[in-house]
């Protein structure tokens, strides 16, 4: 009888043990799923926090001017980059301006977030080039 009491407290700390690795295995898992799916995000707050944020092909940025001043500002850094403005819409709180020029087309999406807060997107191509993106904003950076 002793040793059938041993037997059974002996199974039921070695099922104990295997629990505690499967939930350290499904959380490490997780966590590496969360790093995998969210990896540029992540890596666009570590590299590049005080330029900005690089996702889904677009350099977001956010300026503390008013929206009129922040889509006058992009106009006039695509004249001084000649680009050529193919497209330019402009609403009460948002706007987009397409432009072509040495990089390619380029979009930029500017949206008031409050009414001394706007988003900036900056977008070169079709699907992004950050280093592109990056020098554009720096010609527009001085104005925000």
């Amino acid at each position: 009888m002793l040793g059938q009491v041993r037997i059974v407290k002996t199974v039921r700390r070695c099922i104990r043990r295997v629990m505690k690795i499967k939930y350290i295995l499904v959380f490490f898992i997780s966590l590496v799923a969360v790093t995998v799916q969210t990896g540029c995000v992540i890596g666009a707050i570590g590299a590049g926090a005080a330029a900005g944020m690089y996702v889904k092909g677009a350099l977001k940025v956010d300026s503390k001017k008013s929206f009129e001043l922040v889509f006058k500002a992009v106009e006039q850094t695509c004249q001084e980059m000649k680009f050529t403005i193919s497209r330019k819409e402009q609403k009460a709180f948002k706007g987009t301006i397409v432009a072509d020029g040495d990089f390619g087309r380029v979009t930029f999406e500017i949206k008031a977030r409050s009414p001394e807060y706007t988003d900036v997107s900056i977008r070169v191509g079709a699907l992004g080039d950050k280093g592109a993106s990056e020098l554009i904003y720096n010609r527009l950076k001085p104005k925000l």
